[in-house]
C-alpha cells in the first residue's frame, strides 16, 4: 500500500536509475524528472508492495527508437544498463 510503506519513494528511486542508464543509449529524453502516477495506479504494479517500475525502451513506430533498438549492439547496451540500475539501486 503506498499510504503506508515507502514503496512509492523506493520506485521513483528505482525508476530514475533505469531511466539514467537508458538515457545512455537512447538519448537525454529518458531521464524521470517527475512521475506523473504518483498514486501507484498503474496495473503492472498498483498490487506491488515492493519497488517496481515500468520501463519502455522505445517505440518500434518511432523511427529513431526503431533504429537504435535494431541494432545488437545497442540490445546488450540496454540489457547491460538495465541490470546497472538494479545493482545501483541495490547498492552494489
Amino acid at each position: 500500500n503506498p499510504a503506508t510503506t515507502d514503496w512509492l519513494n523506493s520506485s521513483i528511486l528505482l525508476s530514475q536509475y533505469l531511466a539514467e542508464g537508458m538515457a545512455k543509449v537512447m538519448g537525454s529524453g529518458f531521464i524521470v524528472d517527475d512521475v506523473p502516477y504518483t498514486d501507484g495506479s498503474l496495473a503492472v504494479n498498483r498490487m506491488s508492495d515492493m519497488p517496481s517500475s515500468l520501463l519502455e525502451l522505445g517505440f518500434l513506430t518511432n523511427k529513431a527508437d526503431s533504429i537504435i533498438l535494431a541494432n545488437t549492439v545497442n540490445q546488450d547496451e540496454l540489457a547491460r544498463q538495465i541490470a546497472d540500475g538494479i545493482d545501483r539501486y541495490f547498492g552494489y
